[in-house]
């Protein structure tokens, strides 16, 4: 009995000597990992936001890459309507002015495809042997009531000689995007095809452009007149490898290795046309399972669905993503220790205190001691969860927390408040073009400016990325925005002094009365900030908050805001 009563003294002894360092090492190191996986999750929406832009980048590349070839055959197609013929010449003088080897590289050729009735072959295909092509002919040669003939093609060499007198009617595909442009009066491009250029060396997926060629002195008004009195279509034709070169030729070094850019014809992935990787598809198809971004995106271009998809290799995360990361999981992990280091001594020393009476007093300080070390960690934690470690300024959720407390005196009193959404532009010129930490030095001396030139009952805060609040309480409108003109010129000057190209749009919102919560006076002035970006960016808009009749269920500036 003795023994076993020994046991179990023995046994509680040692759990009140190592459970306590224990439970509070698993306690230090959870509340790490959570303050840890908070900033981490952070940082990966931010990546995510980087992946969307760079996509929302070539998708935008692309667009203006087919306005500006859709310009060029609208040029084609008025040499044609302003003149009653247009001979061979005149033509190559024309396409040569518009440089397109040097202006838009990716062009294969452009040219015009002429219309031919059946009863006027002969006399057309004497016509164009006169000019000089003897071994002139239409193909393919089967008999039909209507003909078309590629006429003109510049360059005059090289590949392009394979397409001339090709009679791109009689390809289904080709024809599709010939009838689409004459029924409209309209650009359309076709569907995939090879073109007749193709040599059998380095063959590569193609489209064309069509614009219709109306005379000008027939009507074409109506779908009747236009099938009538088409005279031909003005195209330019693409291989589709050198033409996306060409549209990312100032973004290949930024993508390549980090981005799988996928071009397929249609609005589905099955039809390929464009593989950026296609050297190194294997290599690419191997780490598939260990991308962590992919995107399908719908690109209407000239009446055809075309479907883009972008994929992330893992170099593209192994960028920095946040370099809080290493600091909170090292401070956190070794304060754990720290912590747990003392717990144990502190226990250990009161083990041995139990066994004399004359202890207890030394026992309870103590404990104190180990309370007061608990409280001290637990306040280190919540300042790490509520300062932007880069800027020092309130976090997003902080700022929240301090807002909706204002906001509540603020209803209770009566007195009125302005909030402030600072965004700056172009920040990411910066990144770019000096360095993520030339980067975060504008964010801090951003910090750093904001935090001195407001009073210590206003409240600061850096909501993520290139956003900033400013929130005054007691303020009226008139007072607020001379305060708000002011900063802005001050930050203006802050970055022209340091030659950042950076500018900063900033929404300033009145609010008479308090509003119904922080998130809405966010909402608000984040909408107010918005008009500022699309008047021009680089100023201030205002606007002040509605009165109860006027709110919508979720406010946004009624009135168009003033701008500064």
């Amino acid at each position: 009995m003795k023994a076993g009563r020994a046991g179990a003294q023995s046994l509680g002894a040692f759990i009140r000597i190592h459970g306590l360092p224990v439970m509070v090492l698993l306690l230090g190191l959870g509340g790490t990992y959570i303050v840890w996986n908070n900033a981490s999750r952070d940082a990966t929406r931010l990546r995510q936001a980087e992946f969307e832009f760079r996509v929302d980048e070539i998708i935008g590349s692309i667009g203006n890459r087919f306005l500006a070839h859709e310009q060029i055959l609208r040029g084609v197609a008025g040499l044609f309507r302003a003149s009653n013929e247009v001979d061979r010449s005149q033509f190559r003088a024309y396409a040569a002015e518009l440089k397109l080897d040097h202006a838009y590289p990716g062009i294969q050729s452009i040219g015009y495809a002429v219309r031919i009735p059946a009863e006027g072959l002969k006399s057309h295909i004497e016509q164009v042997r006169g000019e000089g092509f003897p071994e002139y002919d239409i193909w393919p040669a089967d008999l039909r009531e209507t003909y078309s003939s590629l006429v003109y093609i510049e360059p005059f060499s090289g590949r392009n000689l394979r397409a001339f007198g090709f009679d791109m009617f009689t390809e289904p595909t080709r024809r599709a995007a010939m009838e689409r442009a004459r029924d409209h009066n309209a650009s359309a491009i076709s569907g995939r095809v090879e073109l007749a250029q193709e040599d059998g060396i380095d063959v590569q997926p193609g489209f064309v452009m069509y614009l219709p060629v109306y005379p000008n002195r027939l009507p074409h008004a109506t779908l009747a007149d236009r099938r009538a009195h088409i005279a031909g279509w003005v195209g330019a034709s693409f291989r589709m490898k050198d033409l996306m070169q060409g549209v990312l030729r100032h973004r290949s070094g930024e993508i390549r290795g980090i981005l799988r850019v996928r071009m397929f014809d249609g609005p589905s992935p099955d039809s390929l046309m464009y593989d950026s990787e296609s050297g190194d598809s294997g290599a690419w198809d191997a780490v598939t399972t260990a991308q962590v971004f992919r995107t399908l995106r719908g690109i209407e271009l000239a009446g055809r669905q075309w479907t883009l998809e972008a994929v992330s290799a893992p170099a593209f995360h192994a960028q920095p993503d946040d370099s809080r990361l290493p600091w909170i999981a090292g401070s956190g992990a070794a304060t754990s220790l720290l912590l747990t280091l003392l717990v144990a001594q502190l226990t250990l020393r009161h083990a041995h205190a139990e066994t004399a009476a004359a202890d207890r007093g030394r026992e309870l300080v103590e404990r104190r001691q180990i309370e007061d070390a608990l409280r001290a960690s637990e306040e280190r934690f919540r300042d790490l969860a509520r300062k932007d470690v880069l800027t020092g300024l309130s976090s997003p959720r902080a700022f929240r927390e301090e807002a909706a407390m204002l906001i509540k005196l603020a209803a209770r009193t009566g007195v009125p408040s302005a909030l402030a959404f600072l965004d700056l532009d172009d920040f990411k010129l910066v990144n770019d073009t000096m360095g993520h930490a030339e980067g975060d030095r504008v964010l801090q001396c951003i910090g750093e400016a904001l935090a001195k030139s407001t009073r210590s009952t206003d409240l600061v805060g850096r909501l993520g990325g290139d956003e900033f609040v400013v929130l005054l309480p007691e303020a009226e409108a008139a007072s607020a925005k001379l305060f708000f003109d002011r900063l802005h010129e001050q930050l203006l000057e802050l970055m022209r002094d340091h030659g950042w190209p950076v500018g900063v749009s900033m929404g300033v919102a009145f609010f008479p009365t308090a509003p119904p919560s922080a998130d809405d006076a966010l909402h608000f002035a984040d909408s107010v900030m918005y008009m500022a970006k699309k008047a021009g960016k680089n100023r201030t808009a205002t606007a002040e908050f509605p009165s109860v009749e006027q709110r919508p269920e979720r406010s946004t500036p009624a009135n168009s805001p003033q701008h500064s």
